[in-house]
């Protein structure tokens, strides 16, 4: 199995907010996530950036988005350049691994925001990172 060497090196929380005016008096069983990677080749990091939005009668009450950006060892992200096509492709389980770790991060952060406020029985479930990201990953190198 090939390791690949990675740490946390930032995280941020880039967007919060209650609503309160869009409460309803029930948080919907439905909840609306999205995930966007992005990556630094000079600095060898990528990004995952995290949202989450959670509804009542299908207006958002509370909104988090969270970034996480992982340090990479120098070698592994040389591994995932392709210089000729100017693109970084990023293996998928890597890719969702380091969603999965985002995903904590964020529930974490939600649980802290919440806590001592009216909605501090919300609790971002587990989430299928497979169903937003399957394959690898490719981010055109900008110019």
């Amino acid at each position: 199995m090939n390791q690949l060497g990675f740490a946390i090196a930032n995280i941020r929380t880039t967007e919060f907010a209650i609503l309160k005016e869009n409460f309803s008096g029930e948080i919907d069983a439905e909840f609306g996530t999205a995930f966007r990677i992005g990556a630094n080749n000079e600095e060898t990091f990528i990004a995952i950036h995290f949202e989450v939005q959670f509804l009542s009668k299908e207006k958002t009450v509370i909104k988090l988005a969270v970034e996480c950006a992982f340090d990479i060892e120098e070698k592994s992200f040389a591994s995932f350049l392709n210089e000729k096509n100017q693109e970084l492709s990023i293996p998928g389980g890597f890719c969702r691994h380091l969603a999965v770790i985002t995903v904590g991060t964020a529930r974490g952060i939600l649980h802290e925001k919440l806590n001592d406020t009216d909605f501090e029985e919300v609790i971002l479930p587990s989430i299928n990172v497979t169903e937003h990201i399957q394959e690898e990953t490719v981010i055109l190198k900008s110019k």
